[in-house]
């Protein structure tokens, strides 16, 4: 603060001395010193002068803040965990140190941001400040937690509200939105899916943290299926489940199952019969499958229809078997061929030839069911037998009635017939003389005509006369009763007409006066 100075006249040395006179200042920190000097002379001669000594304490302290920190919404944000100012003064050994916060809204509710003022005061009033900023942050996520992954049928709820709801707590929030979103992949089948369920817990300040859920929604469920009641049918009968009924099935997922059949057959007794073992297979739309079977018993039970041919009447010598008389015809209801046989039983007739014939016809199909139908064929004999009485011309070659020329010349009558033997008989033998010639007389022996029946045969014993002619009448039974009766005649010829007559028979073709063809043809050769 300076040193006084003092000068004398005499002394060059002035012995200066000092005093303080101390009043208290505004503070404890300032005071007013009042300095008095006293100089003084060898001689005591004295002097004295004043110094004013103002100490003020104008210097504020010297403060320093903590250093501005970022704190989460949980944490303590009071200067006890973010820090307190310190200060040092000039003068005094300790600083009064005051905080106030001043708060200002974060971007969200849960963060903030304190302007901390510290204000450092000393004794005379002197103030310095500085700030902190505390900022509180919410930059950490909830914790969230899924439900278990499940598995659920797929018939059954597959939201939330059955297969669980995601939880979640956050270091600062009580309450945390939580929402759900569905990831849906296809399953191995139509009615089956695996969704990926995302749950994310948003707190205030939109932190936000995800867990994910699986719901396999699966179809391990078969169909119930039931089949049609079993049936019997008859072989004509459609035994396709078109008419034996269809089965019919429901899933507890799909609304329409495929249905498909397949048939066991199983012979029956006989090719038209069969049991058929219908099994029917219910598949929903992911291969579940149940099965059921309907037993269809095809039965033959049922005879043919057989028609006979109508009641004929056939004659003996004709054939009197089917292939003549027409066969029965069948039909059936399954079979396409029917096994017909025929059986005839025989009843004798009026005569040996004739008889009656009932033939039955029998058909029997496959499966032994057989119907019968009878025709009467009834065998006459109406037809005569046919006659030929085999006479020739008898021809005297040398013109005399010495009876020596054909003389004892037969004939025999035959008969054929269709059917039997044939008894012949010839008779009524007449000998009619050439005109002119009376047989009746007595002297004219010799040319009289002899004829002799036996049976079927005439023997002319004497041919009488030329020009006469032989008559006699053959007749032919059968053994029915069935009559022909035929007349013979022969001609005595003179040797000289033979050759005019040979040609008339030939241009009849020989077979006048009941020669045939082949005689003349003999003759002339």
């Amino acid at each position: 603060t300076g040193v006084a100075t003092a000068t004398d006249n005499c002394d060059r040395e002035i012995d200066i001395v000092e005093s303080d006179r101390v009043a208290a200042g505004t503070c404890p920190q300032e005071e007013v010193i009042t300095r008095t000097w006293v100089g003084t002379d060898d001689c005591g001669n004295a002097s004295s002068c004043n110094q004013i000594v103002s100490v003020v304490d104008d210097e504020p302290p010297v403060i320093t803040c903590p250093d501005d920190v970022t704190v989460n919404c949980e944490d303590d944000r009071t200067s006890a965990n973010t820090g307190v100012a310190t200060a040092t003064d000039n003068c005094d050994e300790k600083i009064d140190i005051v905080e106030s916060d001043s708060v200002a809204e974060g971007t969200c509710p849960q963060e903030e941001v304190i302007t901390r003022t510290w204000t450092g005061t000393d004794d005379c009033g002197n103030v310095s400040r500085c700030k902190q900023i505390v900022s509180v942050v919410d930059d950490e996520s909830p914790e969230i937690t899924c439900p278990d992954d499940v598995t659920v049928n797929c018939e059954d709820d597959r939201s939330s509200a059955n297969t669980g709801v995601a939880k979640a707590t956050d270091n600062c929030d009580e309450q945390i939105d939580i929402v759900e979103s569905d990831s849906v992949a296809a399953g191995t089948c139509s009615q089956e899916e695996v969704i990926t369920r995302t749950w994310t817990g948003t707190d205030d300040c939109g932190n936000a943290s995800r867990c994910k859920q699986v719901v396999s929604v699966v179809d391990d469920e078969s169909p119930a299926i039931t089949c049609p009641a079993d049936v019997t049918v008859n072989c004509e009968d459609d035994r396709t489940s078109k008419a034996t009924g269809v089965a019919t099935a429901t899933d507890n997922c799909d609304r329409e199952i495929d249905i498909v059949e397949s048939d066991s057959v199983a012979a029956g007794s006989c090719p038209e019969e069969e049991v058929i073992t219908r099994k029917w297979t219910g598949t929903d739309d992911c291969g579940n499958a149940s099965s059921c079977a309907q037993t269809v018993t095809v039965l033959d039970d049922e005879a043919p229809a057989i028609t006979c041919s109508a009641d004929v009447t056939v004659n003996c010598e004709d054939d009197r078997s089917s292939a003549n008389t027409g066969a029965a015809t069948a039909t059936d209801n399954c079979d396409d061929q029917v096994d017909i046989v025929e059986s005839d039983s025989v009843v004798g007739g009026s005569c040996p030839q004739e008889e009656v014939i009932t033939r039955t016809w029998i058909g029997t199909d496959d499966c032994g069911n057989s119907s019968s139908c009878d025709q009467v064929v009834t065998v006459v004999d109406t037809t005569p037998p046919e006659l030929q009485c085999n006479a020739y011309d008898i021809t005297e070659y040398d013109g005399d009635d010495d009876d020596d020329d054909d003389d004892s010349v037969s004939f025999t009558a035959t008969a054929t017939d269709l059917c039997s033997d044939v008894r012949i008989r010839v008779g009524w033998i007449v000998c009619v003389p050439p005109p002119g010639d009376d047989d009746d007389d007595d002297d004219d022996d010799d040319d009289d005509c002899k004829v002799k029946a036996n049976g079927a045969t005439i023997m002319v014993i004497d041919t009488g006369s030329p020009g006469t002619v032989i008559n006699w009448t053959a007749k032919a039974t059968d053994d029915c009763g069935n009559i022909v009766a035929v007349n013979c005649s022969v001609t005595v010829l003179e040797a000289e007409e033979e050759e005019e007559e040979e040609e008339e028979d030939d241009d009849d073709h020989g077979h006048s006066h009941g020669k045939p063809w082949w005689w003349w043809n003999w003759r002339h050769w």
